[in-house]
């Protein structure tokens, strides 16, 4: 549909992602500002980028979110880049990493974490939360608490490889996401 379409259902407008965005996420906060993380480039191995849409309709610039290009994956439909909002109205944000950009190679695929820098719409160096498992597959996910508890969730392989030995993993942080457990 056309930018700026409205669909049948009261409130509700279709828009494009700039620069041919997929698989947003979106969430909007107490001032009616919408907070949007998307996927942009090859499927393989792209870009994750936030944008802001006012309450008017206005979109900021779009910010990149990986400090490494072209370490996103998005293969599938679960394997897009996931936020939460803080408490402070700041995001945190994983992804799947693309083959190849992690500094362990030998944990397969890395899950990528990286925090807004506060007051503005830049974000810290990216950091790969996987560190003693391999065989990461599917969707990671994050959620924030009110008290300053970021929590990253992932599967993967156990101690043996195969669907039927794979476990959910919990990275953990007390400090806003500065250090995991």
């Amino acid at each position: 549909p056309p930018t700026g379409t409205t669909t049948g259902t009261a409130g509700v407008v279709i828009e494009r992602l700039p620069a041919g965005g997929l698989g947003p996420q979106a969430e909007t906060d107490a001032t009616g500002t919408t907070h949007i993380v998307y996927f942009s480039g090859p499927p393989r191995g792209g870009n994750v980028f936030y944008v802001r849409r006012t309450p008017e309709g206005a979109y900021s610039s779009p910010a990149a979110v990986n400090s490494q290009p072209n370490s996103a994956l998005v293969v599938g439909s679960v394997r897009g880049p996931q936020f939460a909002l803080d408490a402070t109205g700041h995001l945190h944000v994983v992804w799947n990493g693309a083959p190849g950009s992690a500094a362990r190679p030998e944990s397969g695929m890395p899950v990528f974490y990286t925090r807004q820098i506060e007051g503005t719409d830049r974000f810290e160096p990216q950091r790969n939360l996987v560190t003693r498992v391999s065989g990461t597959d599917g969707g990671s996910t994050v959620a924030a608490d009110a008290n300053g508890r970021v929590y990253v969730a992932w599967h993967a392989d156990a101690e043996r490889p195969g669907e039927a030995h794979r476990r959910v993993y919990i990275a953990r942080s007390s400090d806003r996401g500065s250090r995991f457990d």
